[in-house]
Protein backbone atom coordinates (compact mmCIF):
# COMPACT_ATOMS: atom_id res chain seq x y z
CA UNK A 1 0.00 0.00 0.00
CA UNK A 2 3.19 2.21 0.54
CA UNK A 3 4.20 1.61 -3.06
CA UNK A 4 0.82 2.33 -4.14
CA UNK A 5 0.59 5.59 -2.80
CA UNK A 6 4.29 6.93 -3.56
CA UNK A 7 3.60 5.33 -6.88
CA UNK A 8 0.15 7.27 -6.87
CA UNK A 9 1.43 10.77 -5.28
CA UNK A 10 4.87 10.53 -7.81
CA UNK A 11 2.12 10.15 -11.05
CA UNK A 12 0.16 13.20 -9.17
CA UNK A 13 3.40 15.26 -8.81
CA UNK A 14 4.25 14.56 -12.39
CA UNK A 15 0.47 15.41 -13.27
CA UNK A 16 0.39 18.47 -11.20
CA UNK A 17 4.05 19.51 -12.87
CA UNK A 18 2.74 19.10 -16.25
CA UNK A 19 -0.72 21.27 -15.15
CA UNK A 20 1.37 24.05 -13.88
CA UNK A 21 4.00 23.68 -16.77
CA UNK A 22 1.99 24.07 -19.46
CA UNK A 23 0.65 27.42 -19.87
CA UNK A 24 4.90 28.16 -19.77
CA UNK A 25 5.05 25.78 -22.42
CA UNK A 26 2.28 27.23 -24.72
CA UNK A 27 4.03 30.35 -24.69
CA UNK A 28 7.20 29.33 -25.36
CA UNK A 29 5.63 27.56 -28.17
CA UNK A 30 4.01 30.35 -29.16
CA UNK A 31 6.76 32.63 -29.30
CA UNK A 32 8.89 29.69 -31.22
CA UNK A 33 6.07 30.07 -34.03
CA UNK A 34 5.69 33.60 -33.58
CA UNK A 35 9.71 33.70 -34.21
CA UNK A 36 9.51 31.78 -37.34
CA UNK A 37 6.47 33.62 -38.30
CA UNK A 38 8.67 37.33 -38.52
CA UNK A 39 11.64 35.48 -39.88
CA UNK A 40 9.96 34.39 -42.91
CA UNK A 41 7.93 38.10 -42.93
CA UNK A 42 11.40 39.39 -42.90
CA UNK A 43 12.26 37.16 -45.76
CA UNK A 44 9.21 38.74 -47.87
CA UNK A 45 10.01 41.78 -47.32
CA UNK A 46 13.73 41.40 -47.88
CA UNK A 47 12.68 39.83 -50.98
CA UNK A 48 9.77 42.85 -51.99
CA UNK A 49 12.70 45.44 -50.94
CA UNK A 50 15.42 44.04 -53.12
CA UNK A 51 12.21 43.85 -56.24
CA UNK A 52 11.69 47.50 -55.39
CA UNK A 53 15.36 47.91 -55.67
CA UNK A 54 15.79 46.32 -59.02
CA UNK A 55 12.87 47.23 -60.85
CA UNK A 56 11.72 50.44 -59.24
CA UNK A 57 13.22 53.61 -61.29
CA UNK A 58 16.32 55.26 -59.42
CA UNK A 59 15.46 58.37 -57.42
CA UNK A 60 16.81 60.57 -59.96
CA UNK A 61 14.74 58.81 -63.12
CA UNK A 62 11.68 59.12 -60.28
CA UNK A 63 12.62 62.77 -59.52
CA UNK A 64 12.95 63.86 -63.26
CA UNK A 65 9.11 62.57 -63.70
CA UNK A 66 8.17 64.01 -60.75
CA UNK A 67 9.75 67.27 -62.51
CA UNK A 68 7.93 66.73 -65.56
CA UNK A 69 4.86 65.99 -63.92
CA UNK A 70 4.61 69.28 -61.89
CA UNK A 71 5.52 71.24 -65.18
CA UNK A 72 3.08 69.71 -66.79
CA UNK A 73 0.35 70.52 -64.32
CA UNK A 74 1.30 73.89 -64.14
CA UNK A 75 0.85 74.40 -67.33
CA UNK A 76 -2.48 73.26 -67.48
CA UNK A 77 -3.30 75.27 -64.70
CA UNK A 78 -1.98 78.26 -65.93
CA UNK A 79 -3.78 77.35 -69.40
CA UNK A 80 -6.97 76.55 -67.07
CA UNK A 81 -6.33 80.19 -65.73
CA UNK A 82 -5.80 81.90 -69.36
CA UNK A 83 -9.59 80.49 -69.93
CA UNK A 84 -10.58 81.29 -67.21
CA UNK A 85 -9.77 85.24 -67.78
CA UNK A 86 -10.88 85.15 -71.65
CA UNK A 87 -14.48 83.19 -70.57
CA UNK A 88 -14.50 86.13 -67.71
CA UNK A 89 -13.48 88.69 -70.45
CA UNK A 90 -16.21 87.68 -73.27
CA UNK A 91 -18.61 87.65 -70.28
CA UNK A 92 -17.64 91.07 -69.30
CA UNK A 93 -18.30 92.72 -73.39
CA UNK A 94 -21.60 90.72 -73.45
CA UNK A 95 -22.91 92.41 -70.13
CA UNK A 96 -21.62 95.58 -72.10
CA UNK A 97 -22.89 95.22 -74.91
CA UNK A 98 -26.30 94.28 -73.18
CA UNK A 99 -25.71 97.39 -70.69
CA UNK A 100 -25.35 99.47 -74.13
CA UNK A 101 -28.11 98.14 -75.57
CA UNK A 102 -30.47 99.02 -72.39
CA UNK A 103 -29.03 102.72 -72.52
CA UNK A 104 -29.91 103.04 -76.29
CA UNK A 105 -33.24 101.44 -75.75
CA UNK A 106 -34.00 104.00 -72.76
CA UNK A 107 -32.57 106.81 -74.27
CA UNK A 108 -35.06 106.34 -77.49
CA UNK A 109 -37.73 105.82 -74.67
CA UNK A 110 -36.79 108.75 -72.91
CA UNK A 111 -36.63 110.78 -76.05
CA UNK A 112 -40.03 109.38 -77.27
CA UNK A 113 -41.42 110.56 -73.52
CA UNK A 114 -40.04 113.99 -74.18
CA UNK A 115 -41.98 114.44 -77.58
CA UNK A 116 -44.76 113.31 -76.31
CA UNK A 117 -44.63 115.78 -73.12
CA UNK A 118 -43.31 118.62 -75.66
CA UNK A 119 -46.61 117.90 -77.56
CA UNK A 120 -48.52 117.91 -74.41
CA UNK A 121 -46.70 121.24 -73.08
CA UNK A 122 -47.48 123.03 -76.40
CA UNK A 123 -51.21 122.47 -75.64
CA UNK A 124 -51.00 122.83 -71.92
CA UNK A 125 -49.27 126.28 -72.51
CA UNK A 126 -51.91 127.23 -75.22
CA UNK A 127 -54.45 125.97 -72.50
CA UNK A 128 -53.30 128.05 -69.99
CA UNK A 129 -53.38 131.28 -72.62
CA UNK A 130 -57.14 130.83 -72.63
CA UNK A 131 -57.90 131.02 -68.97
CA UNK A 132 -58.62 133.91 -68.33
CA UNK A 133 -61.87 133.27 -70.02
CA UNK A 134 -64.46 131.23 -68.60
CA UNK A 135 -65.20 127.80 -69.88
CA UNK A 136 -67.53 125.46 -68.17
CA UNK A 137 -67.75 122.68 -69.87
CA UNK A 138 -64.14 122.16 -70.57
CA UNK A 139 -64.38 122.42 -74.40
CA UNK A 140 -62.56 124.66 -75.17
CA UNK A 141 -64.61 127.10 -76.17
CA UNK A 142 -65.41 130.45 -74.09
CA UNK A 143 -68.59 130.31 -72.74
CA UNK A 144 -69.53 133.73 -73.60
CA UNK A 145 -69.31 132.74 -77.45
CA UNK A 146 -70.00 128.61 -77.25
CA UNK A 147 -73.50 128.13 -79.36
CA UNK A 148 -73.93 124.98 -76.96
CA UNK A 149 -72.63 126.17 -74.17
CA UNK A 150 -72.38 123.00 -71.12
CA UNK A 151 -72.15 120.49 -74.03
CA UNK A 152 -68.61 119.39 -74.69
CA UNK A 153 -67.09 119.92 -78.26
CA UNK A 154 -64.15 118.66 -79.87
CA UNK A 155 -61.85 120.94 -81.20
CA UNK A 156 -58.67 120.86 -83.13
CA UNK A 157 -56.64 123.82 -80.99
CA UNK A 158 -57.17 125.64 -78.20
CA UNK A 159 -55.96 129.40 -79.30
CA UNK A 160 -58.73 131.40 -80.36
CA UNK A 161 -58.08 135.11 -80.65
CA UNK A 162 -61.04 136.68 -82.03
CA UNK A 163 -63.24 133.96 -79.64
CA UNK A 164 -65.19 133.36 -82.83
CA UNK A 165 -65.74 129.53 -81.55
CA UNK A 166 -63.00 128.68 -84.61
CA UNK A 167 -59.53 128.11 -83.85
CA UNK A 168 -56.84 130.36 -85.09
CA UNK A 169 -54.67 127.81 -86.33
CA UNK A 170 -57.73 126.41 -88.77
CA UNK A 171 -58.75 130.19 -89.72
CA UNK A 172 -55.18 130.64 -91.01
CA UNK A 173 -54.99 127.45 -93.09
CA UNK A 174 -58.56 128.34 -94.49
CA UNK A 175 -57.44 132.28 -94.99
CA UNK A 176 -54.01 130.33 -96.81
CA UNK A 177 -56.16 128.45 -99.15
CA UNK A 178 -54.53 124.97 -98.16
Amino acid sequence: MKKIMFLLMAVSMIFLQGIISLPFQTSTVQAKEAKKYYEEEEDDDAWERQAKEQYAPSFEEQSAEDAALLERQQALEQQRQQQQMIDQQALFEQQLIAQRAAIEARQKQLQEQQALLAAQTGTEQAGAALAYFSDADHDGIDDANDPHPGEHEMIYAIKDDNRNGISDELEYIYDAGY
